[in-house]
């Protein structure tokens, strides 16, 4: 994890099978640049009481066991131009792309590849305190057959999702992409 720190950049770094490959707890202005997170059950985790400004750029996140992305809590989250992708195989086949909880997050030109059993982006915001936008890119089914989970995007209580220029190659078993609950 980061201790409480201030305009950090992370670059060139490769983590695999740790339980979360970079944990954010209170880091502001903090760039993460061309790096590598997988095999874990997160690859990247934002869970903290201060979190501003994250830029995660050209960075991959593949085969974790939770979520390539897991955004507990935060500000303002970018991830831009870098891979979120999940195994088919069977200890790794209940990953996800990612998993919002909370915080401003911004998916820019992603390229998604999901190969488990649950949605491929899990929005589930229990206080209505996440906004989302998915802005170019592509999320596709990868090498496994749909299931009635396999939806592209999954939302309940989202203060906002905006989806613009987003290719959307997944749906579930019921032919849909996205579902939407609210409570």
């Amino acid at each position: 994890g980061i201790p409480d720190s201030d305009a950090d950049v992370i670059m060139n770094v490769g983590v695999r099978n740790f339980g979360v490959g970079l944990f954010d707890s209170s880091a502001c202005n903090l760039s993460v640049i061309s790096c590598s997170f997988g095999g874990g059950g997160d690859g990247i985790q934002i869970n903290g009481p201060v979190v501003n400004s994250v830029l995660i750029q050209s960075t991959i996140c593949t085969g974790n066991r939770s979520n390539g992305l897991n955004v507990v809590s935060s500000g303002n989250v970018t991830f831009d131009t870098g891979d979120l992708v999940t195994w088919s195989s069977p200890e790794w086949r209940l990953g996800r792309l990612a998993s919002i909880r909370a915080g401003t997050v911004l998916f820019r030109n992603i390229n998604g590849e999901h190969s488990g059993e649950q949605e491929a982006v899990q929005i589930w915001s229990p206080r209505r305190a996440s906004v989302v936008a998915f802005d170019g890119g592509v999320i596709t089914l990868h090498g496994v057959a749909p299931t009635s989970n396999n939806y592209a995007l999954s939302i309940s209580n989202a203060a906002a999702v905006t989806i613009n220029g987003i290719q959307l190659n997944m749906r579930s078993s019921d032919g849909f992409p996205i579902v939407e609950y609210q409570s």
